[in-house]
């Protein structure tokens, strides 16, 4: 490293374990130009450190102020990849490492504030291809596979993370997040599919799946993947319509979608 290299540089404070946060604050409001700092070995610039030790900070403002002040002073820095994974700082905000509604409120406003200062941050896959949508998607599944008996595992699937990400995300985007969700879950989706053909067999009334992580995550998606296929015209919304859309859809998901609706088999558009 550059012998002139200054240790209470902003990229120096956000390296230490842990960083002393309020020190970072005043070091950014003094030296916003650091802004551009990066790690030349990591390829982690100020922001990826903002953002990978969030959860070190006492009080949530200052480390999202942070945030949000490294990322205005330098936009380019939401786009910027590190070395190992290729991730954004954006990526990392989607990564959640917790279900509870404080953690996901959380990473949630950082998505927000960064995808505000550079749109363009949405749309960085990772090294592994990923964009935002499906990092989130991946993340909250392995969280729920940890975990499956904890309080937010067994409720009804609520992240603001994922509502800020589908809400700005593409059609690409979505259909990744599809793949990426049945790919997550497979046992768990091939389960319930053997257990509803054998439901249809007796040929009993179709089951809802509301409540059901996988079919509630995946119907969000669907309504916004329609809404994004016929942007400006009125075509009223129809979940295994929508699904045969999707390109290469798990056929697991089209036979959930038959089984929970059966009638939708003979609508029209």
């Amino acid at each position: 490293m550059d012998s002139d290299w200054d240790r209470n540089n902003l990229l120096a404070l956000l390296q230490a374990e842990p960083p002393r946060w309020d020190d970072v604050l005043e070091r950014l409001c003094d030296k916003p130009e650091e802004a551009y700092l990066t790690d030349q070995f990591t390829g982690l610039s100020s922001l990826h450190y903002a953002i990978t030790k969030r959860k070190t900070a006492t009080d949530p403002t200052t480390a999202l102020a942070i945030v949000k002040g490294i990322a205005k002073a330098n936009p380019t820095a939401a786009v910027s990849r590190c070395i190992q994974q290729g991730f954004t700082p954006l990526a990392y905000s989607c990564s959640s490492e917790g279900l509870s509604a404080e953690v996901l409120q959380w990473d949630a406003q950082l998505v927000a504030g960064l995808y505000e200062c550079n749109p363009d941050a949405i749309k960085v896959q990772s090294k592994k291809l990923l964009y935002p949508l499906a990092l989130h998607v991946a993340a909250v599944s392995r969280l729920r596979f940890r975990n499956p008996k904890s309080e937010e595992a067994a409720g009804s699937f609520s992240s603001p993370v994922f509502d800020v990400l589908l809400e700005n995300s593409e059609k690409e985007h979505m259909e990744q997040a599809i793949h990426t969700l049945f790919k997550c879950n497979t046992s768990d989706i091939l389960h319930r599919v053997s257990v509803e053909e054998i439901w249809a067999r007796k040929k009993l009334p179709p089951r809802d799946l509301i409540g059901w992580f996988v079919w509630d995550v995946l119907c969000r998606i669907l309504r916004a993947y329609h809404y994004c296929l016929h942007a400006g015209r009125h075509v009223t919304y129809n979940t295994l319509q929508t699904l045969t859309m999707v390109t290469d859809c798990p056929p697991a998901f089209l036979l959930l979608g038959m089984y929970s609706s059966p009638s939708d088999i003979l609508m029209k558009e």
